[in-house]
């Protein structure tokens, strides 16, 4: 886990000693980044501000070469947007996004699928759907389940994420997992890794 000013982000080793870095940052942290390094691409500007930032990028990366360029995505837009009167029934980032810190976007909208669908096949055929259940009642029964497994995690990636990215908060967490590593641990938990909400 790494942070620095207006962002944060994380290092995986994998096999092979090939390392991912990836982070997200504010707009205005870019901007303000690109502005100063003009003519030059955006993930070469993010690179070199977290290995100015971040001890342990530089150390990480000291002799490392890249594989191919950069590839960004973005921007973010979290938050819940599913609705208990929705007739649109939607899943993945279209019914709610939560900061990339969990890395929980891909498992929140297997989940949400799975749930979505048997709340559907619930009803006693696919051709009595439209008499004997309507939509609208199969999407509230839906966003009800989903509200209780999704946005506790929502609200608390959007937690970490912006303790992440202060100025000081960003220093005093990583303090606090390196002191308390076990942090991660209940971060995990908390943030629904080890449950799957599709068998509650």
């Amino acid at each position: 886990m790494l942070s620095f000013d207006g962002g944060y982000g994380g290092m995986v080793v994998a096999d092979d000693g090939v390392t991912t870095v990836a982070c997200c940052i504010r707009r205005d942290r870019l901007r303000a980044a690109r502005r100063a390094a003009p003519g030059r691409c955006a993930g070469d500007v993010v690179e070199e501000l977290l290995v100015r930032q971040c001890a342990g990028v530089r150390r990480a990366l000291h002799g490392a070469a890249r594989i191919g360029p950069w590839i960004a995505a973005g921007p973010l837009d979290t938050g819940v947007r599913i609705g208990s009167d929705d007739t649109v029934l939607r899943i993945g980032n279209a019914a709610g996004e939560a900061h990339p810190i969990l890395g929980e976007g891909l498992s929140m909208a297997l989940q949400s699928a799975f749930i979505l669908s048997t709340h559907v096949l619930a009803a006693p055929s696919p051709a009595q759907l439209p008499r004997r259940v309507s939509r609208r009642e199969i999407g509230a029964r839906y966003a009800a389940q989903w509200r209780r497994a999704f946005a506790p995690r929502i609200l608390l990636a959007a937690t970490f994420a912006h303790a992440a990215m202060g100025t000081a908060s960003g220093p005093a967490l990583s303090t606090l997992v390196r002191a308390w590593p076990r942090l991660l641990t209940y971060g995990a938990r908390w943030g629904g890794k080890v449950h799957n909400a599709a068998a509650r």
